[in-house]
């Protein structure tokens, strides 16, 4: 049986003018994932800190959907992608230890490998700027993106 398609935020999905329908369940990937350099003794997860601007709805997600066993390397969040624009952002918090050895954050969003940066501690690195058109024409630095992109890399 069809139904109509909702976002994560609960909006109704639409094309041109006609509503999407489809299964009730979509198994779609997390639309900002983050490979952080580890020593293996830590999780340095928590010492990511990340922000939407302007402010827009996103969660972390644990990835037991996609990954058996999640690594304390990876961090992956689902972000509201209702159309607009918006920058994403990262820092190490103040603290991070060995930033030298681990100040480096590979960064994938809707499909797009924007590759390994090195990351501050202390201040924010706009590492992409996303714009989703009313169509769903997803944009990152000039580049096309896709809703489920990032089920490549998991």
């Amino acid at each position: 049986m069809d139904y109509l398609k909702l976002s994560e935020s609960g909006y109704l999905l639409k094309h041109d003018n006609y509503l999407l329908t489809g299964t009730l369940h979509c198994r779609i990937a997390p639309q900002l994932i983050i490979w952080i350099g580890t020593d293996n003794r830590y999780d340095h997860r928590d010492c990511v800190l990340t922000s939407l601007s302007p402010i827009r709805r996103y969660k972390r997600d644990d990835l037991k959907d996609w990954i058996e066993q999640p690594q304390k390397s990876i961090l992956a969040y689902r972000i509201d992608w209702m159309p607009g624009e918006f920058e994403v952002r990262l820092k190490w918090q103040s603290g991070h230890y060995p930033h030298a050895s681990i100040g480096n954050m590979r960064v994938a969003l809707f499909g797009i490998d924007l590759g390994e940066q090195v990351i501050p501690i202390g201040s924010w690195r706009n590492v992409a700027t996303i714009s989703i058109d009313e169509d769903y024409k997803i944009t990152i630095n000039d580049m096309i993106g896709y809703i489920n992109g990032n089920a490549q890399y998991l």
